[in-house]
């Protein structure tokens, strides 16, 4: 007997909060090469915002929140605020500044620093793949007759276990089967490891056709209250998920809103890292570029 869940799960999907979240912004800045007195060329700014030659212009912080990871967060983008403006760290990448970040936020565990992450290629919500936009409402209402329809079909691969609390770890190893075959399933990805998680965040770079704003996540997750008092799993190791278990992975299991209260919700603290790029510089040059040209035209 299956029992269909997640079109309730789905409308607490909008309304149930479930982090306290900051952010860092990394403002980088493109390097304009100065080729003689009247002329700057836009070095490197390629159309689809290859800044192949830029510098690290400044981090923002912001936060309204209380966690006290958050409180270590502000101290360290002040201080690498300050190596960027004495100019200690004037020849520093974008890689190099996630890793230092990641050494100064993650290192002691025993504080509570952050210990789980998430990388994207995009700035998407943090929303399940069975929960988006292009997910047809049907395939929603009947997952667990399908999932229970494909467990019958593959019983040496996948047992169907229907949700409910006390089976809840059991029904999300068989989901991240599914989700491992490629069906969308009510699963986040995370890991312990920052550098899959940044992988991830560049995965299909060299394919893109247009802009992205790649996203990475670092959460300060406690094990076992927020697997009671939130939506976090742990993965549990055996032979089928060896895998997930390489990636040093667990799930952000959106099942857990089918009953969890939310008055009882422990939230989940996570620091959202993004880049942004200033190109105020570029638009001020496009537009007197512009200018000269109208001012050839008149000259024709």
């Amino acid at each position: 007997m299956t029992e269909e869940i997640y079109s309730e799960v789905q409308k607490r999907l909008a309304t149930v909060k479930l982090f306290s979240e900051a952010k860092i912004k990394i403002v980088v800045k493109p390097q304009l090469k100065q080729e003689d007195a009247t002329h700057i060329e836009l070095f490197n700014l390629a159309q689809y915002g290859d800044f192949s030659h830029y510098h690290i212009e400044r981090l923002e912080f912001e936060n309204s929140a209380s966690d006290k990871q958050f409180s270590q967060v502000r101290t360290v983008v002040a201080e690498i605020n300050e190596m960027l403006r004495t100019g200690d760290i004037q020849n520093w990448n974008i890689f190099y500044l996630y890793k230092e970040l990641i050494q100064k936020l993650v290192n002691d565990r025993s504080q509570g620093y952050f210990n789980y992450f998430r990388g994207q290629f995009d700035d998407w919500p943090l929303i399940p793949s069975l929960f988006r936009n292009n997910t047809k409402k049907s395939f929603i209402a009947t997952y667990d007759r399908i999932y229970s329809d494909i467990a019958k079909e593959y019983p040496d691969v996948l047992s169907y276990v229907a949700y409910s609390k006390e089976q809840a770890e059991a029904r999300a190893e068989q989901l991240a089967m599914l989700q491992h075959y490629g069906m969308r399933t009510s699963l986040l990805d995370i890991t312990k490891n920052p550098f899959i998680a940044l992988q991830f965040m560049v995965l299909g770079y060299a394919a893109t056709d247009h802009w992205h704003v790649n996203s990475f996540d670092m959460y300060a997750i406690d094990e076992e209250k927020h697997a009671e008092e939130n939506v976090f799993v742990a993965v549990v190791k055996n032979d089928r998920n060896k895998r997930i278990k390489a990636q040093r992975g667990a799930f952000f299991d959106y099942d857990y809103l089918n009953d969890i209260k939310e008055t009882q919700i422990r939230l989940i603290p996570r620091l959202k890292i993004r880049i942004a790029f200033e190109i105020a510089d570029v638009d001020n040059l496009l537009k007197a570029q512009q200018e000269e040209f109208r001012h050839l035209l008149q000259l024709l």
